[in-house]
């Protein structure tokens, strides 16, 4: 048996190469890479498992694969409002159904799914199962993962001594050689991406907290045991739903109204997260040892 691990072609966004991280873990060997939004570009000729995990799609045109070699575990799968019209196609609900049941990241996912027929649970998401690496020299700062200036301006002084901007995106010479890839058929952006990816890792082991409004550094910081404050603009985003309880959280306005409160916000459900962690892990080892599928039922 053969593994694949995913790479990007169309995204700007280090948080699927932080998936892609976590999805690693559990591999073997890495034998192929495959496009998550066009399975059907990689030269996989031989029976292989993948673990699909990931946001779908930034390319609707090319996602519905055809290649009958790669057995995916779909897991921690959110559906973008934009990519919907594709997957209401009979012929992707009828792909779906066939690698049943779908483990969706949120519960938005899953009742979209569950409303046209696929048998689909709740399973979080995938980075939940980072762990926890010695960072020999931490820098312990408190790291501002894409936060708004004006709300790092307004934050207690006790965050703003020692402190680290970072951000989740490519950076141009990245969407540079991205490019460059696509055309040549190269991984020169491939490389570097899962490069950069790690190293944002490696940052937020090493701080003291981490304050972001990124579900994929929130996530992460909360699986690999970071301090880590989900500062989002509101609530009402349908990729939250299931997960923020997760995550010491709160929101734009709730900061801006006592910004002191952050120092002491303890609102999350570590039980929850450790044990969803686990369960994900338990299902992705049996489908990569002997290909078992899980039951269709909620992890949480």
């Amino acid at each position: 048996m053969k593994y694949c691990l995913y790479e990007y072609s169309n995204s700007d966004n280090l948080g699927d190469e932080v998936q892609s991280i976590a999805a690693k873990r559990f591999l073997p060997t890495v034998d192929y890479f495959v496009d998550r939004d066009n399975w059907d570009s990689s030269n996989v000729k031989e029976p292989a498992r993948l673990i699909a995990n990931g946001w779908y799609t930034h390319n609707a045109a090319t996602w519905l694969p055809s290649n009958e070699f790669i057995s995916p575990l779909f897991i921690s799968f959110h559906i973008t409002p934009k990519a919907r019209p594709v997957f209401e196609k009979k012929e992707t609900l009828e792909f779906l159904q066939r690698h049943g049941p779908i483990g969706c990241r949120d519960f938005e996912t899953k009742e979209f799914l569950l409303a046209r027929g696929v048998d689909a649970y709740f399973s979080g998401c995938l980075t939940l199962t980072l762990q926890t690496r010695d960072i020999p020299n931490k820098h312990n700062a408190t790291v501002f993962m894409d936060i708004p200036e004006r709300l790092v301006s307004n934050m207690p002084a006790a965050l703003l001594g020692k402190q680290l901007k970072v951000k989740q995106y490519y950076d141009r010479a990245l969407l540079f050689l991205q490019k460059v890839d696509n055309k040549l058929g190269t991984s020169m952006a491939r490389n570097i991406g899962f490069k950069q990816a790690q190293k944002l890792l490696d940052t937020y082991k090493g701080a003291k907290l981490v304050i972001t409004q990124r579900l994929h550094c929130a996530l992460p910081c909360t699986a690999i045991g970071t301090p880590v404050v989900f500062l989002v603009p509101h609530y009402n985003d349908a990729r939250y739903k299931g997960l923020i309880s997760l995550t010491n959280h709160m929101s734009y306005d709730e900061f801006i109204k006592n910004p002191s409160s952050i120092l002491e916000l303890n609102n999350r459900d570590a039980d929850k997260a450790k044990l969803l962690g686990e369960k994900l892990s338990v299902i992705c080892n049996r489908f990569i040892t002997d290909g078992t599928k899980p039951e269709c039922i909620d992890l949480l």
